[in-house]
Parts: C-alpha cells; sequence; structure tokens
C-alpha cells in the first residue's frame, strides 16, 4: 500500500509508517493529484490532519488544473464530512479565495452544492462573494443556476453588506478629501487676495509719484494680517489650534465656577458670555465654498476618477465612489434640493395657503402620474 492508496483508505497507521520509512509522499498520481488531494476528495479528516501536522505536503498544493485541497471537498465521496473538512484545511492555512484556471473558488463550488453552512464557513474565514469565474458568474449566480434559494439569499446578503462596509470606508476618505479641499481653496483664495492687494497697493504709489502728491492713505499689512494667519497658514486647522493655545496660562475659574473634583472639571464655563438670539429663526450658516473653480473631475475608461486642482497640476484618484456621488458630495451648488425649507415660509395664516385639489378623472390627471414623475426623478434626477 502506498501514500496514495493510505489516503483513499484513511489508515492513518500506514500514512506514520510511510513518514517513518518512505520519501514517496510528494507523489502524484495520474491526475497530478497529491496525498492531500486524494484525503479531501475522500473525505478523510484524520488523516488530512496527520498530513499537515507532518507539514511535508503543502495546504494549497495544485493539480494540473489549479485546485487546491479546499476545491476537492466537495464531492459526492466526502459528502458527510465536507463541513469538517473544511474547518481542518481553513485552521492549517488554506487560501479561501484560491481559484482554479477557470477561475472557480470553493465558494463558488458550495454554492453551486447548496451546502449554506459550507457557505457561510467559507465567508466567516474572509471569501469575497464578489469574484467571478471565466463566465462571468458570482456565487450568487452558481446558486441561483442551480436553485438553490436559501444560498442565493444568504449570499445576497453577505454581498450587501459587504458592498456597505466598502461604501462607509469611501465616503469617509471622501469626506476627509472634501475638508482637505476646502482649506486649500481658501488658502489660495487668500493667496490671491493678498496679491491682488500688491498689485493695488503698486498702483495707487506709482498714481501718487506721478501726480507728485504723497500717499493719503495706505493700508499696513501688520494691522490685520495677524487676524489671517490661518489662511496663508500650511497646517491643518487642528494643528493650528493646538499651536496657538500652547504656553498660553488658563485664565483662573471663579470661586462658583470651580469644579468639587479637580480631576474632571465642569464641560462648560457659564462665566463667559453668551450671544443673544434677536430672532426665533436659526442664524443662517455660511454656504461651503464653491470648489468648482478650483477641482475639476475626469472620470477614465478603466473607471477611475481623478480629480486635479488648480494649485496642484498632478492628477490624484478620487474614492471610488460613483461620479454622480463625487459631484453631489463636492460640487452641491449644482444640485439644488427640490426641497424648500420650512424657514422660507411667510404665510400667517392657514387661508393663504394654496389649496390643491385631489387629483381625479375629472380634474383631467391620474392618481398614478404624481407617483410616476416621482420615480421618474428618482431614477433620472433633473428629468422635471
Amino acid at each position: 500500500m502506498d501514500a496514495l492508496q493510505a489516503a483513499a483508505c484513511g489508515d492513518v497507521v500506514w500514512l506514520g509508517y510511510i513518514l517513518r520509512r518512505s520519501t514517496s509522499l510528494p507523489q502524484r498520481n495520474r491526475q497530478g493529484l497529491t496525498v492531500l488531494h486524494v484525503a479531501a476528495l475522500h473525505g478523510q479528516v484524520k488523516f488530512m490532519e496527520s498530513l499537515l501536522e507532518g507539514g511535508i505536503i503543502e495546504v494549497d498544493a495544485r493539480c494540473p488544473q489549479g485546485r487546491t485541497p479546499l476545491h476537492l471537498v466537495f464531492t459526492p465521496k466526502s459528502a458527510p464530512w465536507t463541513l469538517a473538512s473544511i474547518s481542518c484545511l481553513l485552521m492549517h492555512g488554506a487560501q479561501v479565495n484560491a481559484a482554479t484556471k477557470d477561475g472557480v473558488t470553493p465558494l463558488h463550488q458550495a454554492a453551486a452544492e447548496g451546502l449554506l453552512e459550507c457557505v457561510q464557513a467559507l465567508l466567516e474565514a474572509g471569501a469575497d462573494p464578489h469574484l467571478r469565474e471565466i463566465n462571468g458568474h458570482t456565487p450568487l449566480d452558481m446558486a441561483k443556476l442551480w436553485c438553490h434559494r436559501q444560498v442565493a439569499r444568504f449570499l445576497k446578503d453577505a454581498m450587501w453588506q459587504k458592498d456597505k462596509k466598502t461604501e462607509v470606508k469611501q465616503r469617509k476618505k471622501l469626506h476627509k478629501l472634501k475638508e482637505t479641499l476646502q482649506f486649500w481653496h481658501h488658502r489660495n483664495e487668500c493667496k490671491d487676495k493678498f496679491d491682488r492687494q500688491d498689485v493695488s497697493e503698486e498702483r495707487v504709489a506709482a498714481w501718487a509719484k506721478h501726480k507728485g502728491v504723497p500717499v493719503q492713505w495706505r493700508p499696513e499689512r501688520g494691522c490685520w494680517l495677524p487676524h489671517h494667519t490661518q489662511c496663508t497658514s500650511t497646517d491643518p486647522p487642528a494643528a493650528r489650534h493646538q499651536e496657538r493655545h500652547q504656553g498660553q496660562p488658563k485664565a483662573p475659574r471663579e470661586a462658583w465656577n470651580v469644579s468639587p473634583n479637580p480631576n474632571r472639571p465642569p464641560k462648560a464655563s457659564t462665566s463667559r458670555p453668551q450671544g443673544v438670539g434677536t430672532s426665533t429663526r436659526p442664524e443662517r450658516v455660511a454656504p461651503p465654498p464653491d470648489l468648482r473653480r478650483s477641482v475639476t473631475l475626469t472620470q477614465e475608461p478603466r473607471g477611475r476618477t481623478i480629480y486635479k486642482t488648480c494649485w496642484e497640476d498632478k492628477p490624484r484618484t478620487a474614492p471610488d465612489l460613483p461620479l454622480s456621488t463625487l459631484k453631489r458630495e463636492l460640487f452641491p451648488a449644482d444640485y439644488p434640493s427640490r426641497l424648500e425649507s420650512p424657514l422660507d415660509f411667510q404665510s400667517h395664516s392657514v387661508l393663504d395657503l394654496p389649496r390643491r385639489r385631489c387629483p381625479s378623472p375629472e380634474n383631467g390627471a391620474s392618481p398614478w402620474t404624481e407617483i410616476a414623475m416621482h420615480l421618474v426623478e428618482e431614477m433620472k434626477p433633473g428629468q422635471y
């Protein structure tokens, strides 16, 4: 009996004898399968554990078709021990996303066989449900083709969860990118303002020299520049705030404003003067800076989005989000809201409100017209 026959029979005693007396363990059969392939094909879990603990056979050894032992556990011969074989191989470091020459992964095979527990185990180990085989099929497509409804629902939910996690990460990157672009946009505008003031001062000085009169008014940069140091600083706002307050002694608190616990001071100081609202309406927030003049978005044929700024000619890769989402976040002025704010409402009586009649065939309108318009507006923004 050789090593391949011992793997098919699951004879662990004969395997131990081969490990001690023979060097023929790494041999392959006519199909190019190793001993571990044969053991996985027949579901011999104990034999697989003995092989992997010995460290002679590689857990991701491939046959000529590119199949690993993890691909061969999905056979009728190993059906009762498929889940145990998967757990054994994954425990010893098998690649969960290993693909054959046709692009088939173990998750494709588990979905095609309708093994829900195996699909769950592979996904928990990090299997990618978005991988496609040579025909463009995902594991979800394989489950649909073979009518495994529960597996298809589970894979669809797993794909949705992964897509949402990826989208949240990319949106966080987009938010940080927006803050950085707004900071550099403000700094660039202040630099242009300084340049224009220099040109104006030079022209006024030249005109006064030509007329032979002294300059009556000349603004000093030092009188207003300290108040705008944040415009020319290259540090982010958080670093400037920390530098501004570093080394300054804290103002002493009044006796009634001291916390009884010195380790936990009060969260807010009531001794500072507070602003008094003169209106029932909240104060209007300043609109965000318009980045359309500073940032340009272009989409490459491969689907990536590249942005370029006026202060830096080097193109950079934008977060992996649709181009419409990037434009809505960076250029909100191009996408005004269709809903007016309730603060713009000026009526003082209900009688001033315009009355709308209920849509009916007598009025020449169908009750489905407004629903259709909303659907079209949702699918194609800007249609109405």
